[in-house]
């Protein structure tokens, strides 16, 4: 998957928590730190697949995950890619 295919799966994905939670009437606060953490674990998986060797296809259900969890999804996906 091309790097602006997974840009635009990210911030969709992203748009769509932040409405979402909004809705739910979370705090603005904690929509920024998802964000921040969202936004960290997308720039931690472009710098992981700099790395030769190691490969983490992108999907757009990886996309969805990284735009929820952040960096803990990106580790999840890196051991993964080594089993």
């Amino acid at each position: 998957m091309p790097l602006i295919s997974t840009l635009i799966s990210f911030l969709i994905t992203l748009a769509i928590i932040c409405v979402v939670f909004r809705l739910l009437h979370f705090s603005v606060k904690v929509i920024i730190k998802l964000a921040i953490n969202a936004l960290v674990g997308c720039v931690v998986l472009f710098l992981i697949n700099l790395i030769p060797g190691v490969t983490i296809v992108l999907t757009w259900w990886k996309g969805l995950l990284v735009g929820l969890f952040g960096v803990p999804a990106v580790i999840l996906f890196l051991i993964l890619s080594f089993i």
